[in-house]
């Protein structure tokens, strides 16, 4: 449902942003400023996947004075984080990656994922920012 509207003939539960590259910040800002989105919507958490064989090169790439990071950006607000292509690396690379990431946020939960293969569950309608469940039960940013 947008506003009073529904969409397809049924209610909408919820809406995914695809964040890629992008500061997440904004579009979080979103869900609590904007006069349209947020008697519409809740912002039920931030989902972050991540590559476990390139993340580091990410977190390491220095931009010019001003710029963020968007790969710190992204770690830092997430409160679910998909440690993705696990497969690409060795358990000690993989813990240094995981201690990088406690390094930037200490409070998400890390999922270490394969083909980006995770219990629905463990993203979707978590109320991770205490954001109401819809008649279907999934709220979803």
């Amino acid at each position: 449902m947008v506003g009073d509207r529904p969409v397809w003939g049924c209610m909408l539960c919820g809406v995914a942003c695809d964040g890629t590259a992008a500061d997440p910040a904004p579009v979080a800002q979103t869900f609590f400023a904007d006069e349209t989105v947020f008697p519409n919507y809740d912002l039920d958490g931030i989902v972050t996947v991540v590559d476990s064989k390139h993340l580091l090169l990410h977190l390491d790439d220095e931009k010019p004075e001003g710029v963020v990071n968007e790969a710190v950006e992204q770690v830092a607000f997430a409160d679910r984080i998909l440690l993705n292509k696990v497969d690409l690396a060795s358990e000690e690379e993989l813990k240094v990656i995981e201690t990088r990431i406690r390094d930037i946020n200490k409070t998400a939960t890390i999922t270490r994922t394969q083909n980006s293969i995770v219990d629905l569950s463990s993203i979707l309608g978590t109320r991770q920012a205490d954001a109401p469940v819809c008649d279907c039960g999934v709220t979803v940013v």
